[in-house]
Order: structure tokens, then C-alpha cells, then sequence
């Protein structure tokens, strides 16, 4: 349906055959799965290349504000649910990046983060594909497991000791939470989903950047700031975030009762005990 709403007003005729005329904000969707279908850049003589069984692949055709967004300098923040080609962007991005740093000789290097090996391997094909690695200095591709075990490595080897231990039968996850704890913290009338108050605490209350900036997580006031985390940001309204964070109240008493943790609470701990002015900075993507 998407390509006849499209073909009916962009279908134009050359050689003899019908071609499909696509403006920068014109979006294919996959009728199977509802989301961006992707395309390529190709001419007619390299086709013969992709039936062939070569390794070539054609570059992938972005639309106008996805080569925006590539091009801008800076910090990036790219939301999108599943499926509309976030990784593939990533892989292309640190592509340009590298490429862009080689004539200039820098010494520059790149890190990729994610929690599942699977998407690490998939951004480490993509970009070796892309050529990438032929031009950075330095690329790693962790799981944010490896990640942060790296970083606590490091900052045990500068004697830099923590005051907590983290053993990992003491982690709460997701599950945990959802099985063992939200029965006995969850609010009165039912109205708050287990799923809903975890990425509260994960993405706002623990986890966010301001939380990091101040070194703990926010007080109710700081969480409830529409200018800090507007409906653009944290699209769940003033109530129920007070019932959210009564409910992380509790979930913190009864962490304690238990000596539980997770993960944020871990990563907090790694940034205390990081000199922060004596770190090097890195460029890439993460």
C-alpha cells in the first residue's frame, strides 16, 4: 500500500520502463513489519555485482534529515523505536567519523557500547564493511557488561578502592524486580505497570545525566521538573510520577534491607571513584 499511495503521484517512465521518483521526506514502509524499508544507492552497471555472489554492498540511501544528522558535529542523541535503522546509522556515522579524522592525522579513536553481544557483532560487520577500521586509530565494540568491568579493572589498578561489593547473586534486574519486589512496593490502587516504574528509575531517577552530574539520584522536586524531563522527554504526567517515585522509595528501603543492587548503583559507584578531570576524553560513538 505504501509503494501504490506513492506510485500513484511519482511513477515516471524512462527507457521503456516505469520508475519511482522519491523526494528527500518520501519514506517506504515494509508492509510486514511497519517500519522504514531500506534502500540503496546503485547504478544499473553494479547491479551485476550483487548477483554475482560478490562482497560488495551498495551504500545506503538517506533521506534528508538523516544526512543531516549525520553531518552534525557534536553530541547526538538518536531515539527511534525498533526497526527504523538506528544501528545502521551508528555503524554509518562512526564510518564518516573515522574517515573525516584520517586526512587530518589525528589520533582519534572510537567505542561502541550495547547491551547484547548480538548487536555488537552486527555494528562491528557493519563497520568493518564500511571500511572503517582501515582508518581509526582505535575501535572497541563492547557489551555494557564488558564495559563496565573493564572500567572497574581500571580504576581498581589506580587504587582507587570502593567502600561496596558487587556480587552478582545480589543484582537486581528486571525480572527480580518484577517477580520479587514490585508485589510488595507496588502502590495501593494498582495503577502503575512494573515495566513503567523500572525505566523511571533506569532512565530518570538513576540513570539519568543529571543524576550522574550530581553523583546520586533525584529527589522528588528535581524529578518532577517539567524543563528538566517535559513530555518530549519523560512523557509520564506529574501523578504518576509521584506514585513512581514512591514506589522507588520502597524500592530502595527494601534494597537495603536486603543488600541488593543494580546496576546503576553500580556504575555510580565506578564514576565516585573516577578522577574525572585526570581522563582522557574519546571520541566516537557510543
Amino acid at each position: 500500500r505504501s509503494y501504490s499511495n506513492l506510485a500513484s503521484h511519482h511513477v515516471t517512465t524512462v527507457d521503456a520502463m516505469d520508475v519511482l521518483q522519491l523526494a528527500d521526506e518520501d519514506e517506504l514502509l515494509n508492509p510486514f513489519r511497519n517500519t522504514p524499508m531500506k534502500l540503496f544507492v546503485t547504478s544499473r552497471e553494479e547491479v551485476a555485482s550483487l548477483s554475482a555472489g560478490s562482497e560488495w554492498r551498495p551504500p545506503l540511501l538517506l533521506s534528508r534529515k538523516q544526512k543531516e544528522i549525520n553531518s552534525q558535529l557534536g553530541t547526538v542523541l538518536l531515539l527511534g523505536r525498533s526497526g527504523t535503522g538506528k544501528t545502521k546509522y551508528l555503524a554509518d556515522r562512526m564510518v564518516s567519523d573515522a574517515c573525516a579524522s584520517a586526512p587530518r592525522g589525528e589520533q582519534f579513536g572510537q567505542l561502541f557500547v550495547s547491551r547484547t553481544v548480538g548487536v555488537c557483532e552486527l555494528v562491528k560487520f557493519l563497520y568493518k564493511d564500511g571500511e572503517g577500521s582501515s582508518r581509526s586509530n582505535r575501535v572497541d565494540f563492547f557489551t555494557l557488561e564488558r564495559f563496565i568491568t573493564q572500567m572497574e579493572d581500571t580504576v581498581r589498578l589506580k587504587r582507587m578502592p570502593s567502600s561496596r561489593t558487587f556480587p552478582k547473586k545480589q543484582r537486581v534486574d528486571f525480572s527480580y524486580f518484577r517477580d520479587q519486589l514490585f508485589p510488595q512496593i507496588k502502590s495501593k490502587d494498582n495503577t502503575m505497570d512494573p515495566l513503567v516504574v523500572w525505566t523511571q528509575i533506569r532512565s530518570f531517577i538513576k540513570g539519568s545525566i543529571e543524576a550522574v552530574l550530581l553523583g546520586r539520584p533525584l529527589h522528588l522536586k528535581e524529578y518532577l521538573d517539567l524543563e528538566a524531563f517535559g513530555k518530549e522527554r519523560c512523557r509520564l504526567p506529574k501523578d504518576l510520577r509521584r506514585k513512581a517515585y514512591e514506589i522507588y522509595s520502597k524500592y530502595e528501603a527494601e534494597m537495603r534491607r536486603r543488600q541488593m543492587w543494580d546496576d546503576a548503583d553500580r556504575v555510580m559507584d565506578i564514576l565516585a571513584r573516577c578522577n574525572m578531570k585526570q581522563l582522557q576524553p574519546l571520541s566516537g560513538c557510543i
